[in-house]
């Protein structure tokens, strides 16, 4: 199993990176969002983590990109 964070943004950047990278049967692990940049809180911005893995083969269950389970 191979795993990748990706960061972006928003949430739609990044699962876009992921289905980019492995595929649009990649399973999504986490996500979160926190605060980055700044000075004490100021200026930051929001970024979105996403940890993901390849699908893999004969499993029984896979999360798909667009949120059905197959």
């Amino acid at each position: 199993m191979r795993l990748k964070t990706f960061r972006a943004f928003s949430l739609s950047e990044a699962l876009d990176a992921v289905q980019e990278d492995l595929g649009p049967t990649a399973s999504i692990l986490h996500t979160r969002t926190f605060k980055q940049g700044g000075f004490l809180g100021l200026g930051s911005r929001d970024v979105v983590e996403v940890i993901a893995s390849e699908a893999r083969d004969g499993g029984v269950e896979q999360a798909t990109m667009n949120g059905c389970l197959t």
